[in-house]
């Protein structure tokens, strides 16, 4: 059994997630689609607004499902 090697060059050598980086367009479809379901346009949405979002893309889910993915 080989042991992970947790000295600080090893754990520097980890290789980075690229970002992904969106076009002008993208951004603009996002934030259409944004405030759409920001109702009351405080520039978030809430748990009750992200329960709407999920129904109108046909997701049945539960409150606890929607609490959990509010976080």
């Amino acid at each position: 059994m080989r042991r992970k090697d947790t000295s600080p060059r090893a754990q520097q050598q980890k290789p980075k997630r690229k970002r992904l980086e969106l076009t002008e367009e993208q951004e603009c479809e996002i934030k259409e689609a944004f405030d759409l379901f920001d109702a009351e346009q405080t520039m978030s949405i809430s748990y009750h607004e992200l329960k709407v979002i999920l129904r109108a893309l046909g997701f049945e889910v539960r409150k606890s499902e929607v609490v959990q993915l509010a976080r």
